[in-house]
């Protein structure tokens, strides 16, 4: 990856609705040439895919809290990932070392929400305790 690359996938990461043309303006290449470098990101694997970012709030999922998760000893983190891979509310999950074992970052409609989200948890053989910090204010880069 050089640094057009590095360029395009960063205008990308902005907004990636925009316009092969609009990049080319801003990189200095035609639009074929961006054209070709993206695809050719997307083969190597550097770009996975596409989203819509949505407002969490406008969904009703005004609540965040990390849940924190502990494994019994033959658990692999993989079944928490197929597990939180579907669920809307889950914003991130996360492997750790220390006392714990995975993280998860959830966003929930309220506290009973939550609880279910918890039970939900909590009724996976693999887990074997949680621990859940309520998230009063955040602010990201």
């Amino acid at each position: 990856m050089d640094d057009l690359d590095q360029r395009i996938v960063g205008l990308l990461r902005e907004d990636g609705r925009q316009s092969y043309a609009a990049i080319g303006r801003v990189v200095g290449l035609s639009t074929a040439a961006v054209k070709r470098r993206v695809e050719r990101l997307e083969t190597a694997g550097v770009i996975q895919g596409y989203a819509a970012m949505v407002d969490r709030d406008q969904l009703g999922l005004e609540l965040q809290a990390f849940i924190d998760i502990r494994f019994a000893g033959t658990a692999r983190m993989e079944d928490i990932w197929k597990a939180a891979e579907g669920a809307p509310y889950v914003i991130a999950a996360y492997a750790v070392a220390g006392d714990l074992d995975a993280v998860l970052h959830v966003r929930v409609r309220d506290i009973v929400h939550l609880q279910e989200v918890l039970a939900w948890l909590r009724g996976k053989p693999e887990v074997t305790g949680t621990r859940t910090r309520i998230i009063l204010e955040a602010r990201s880069s």
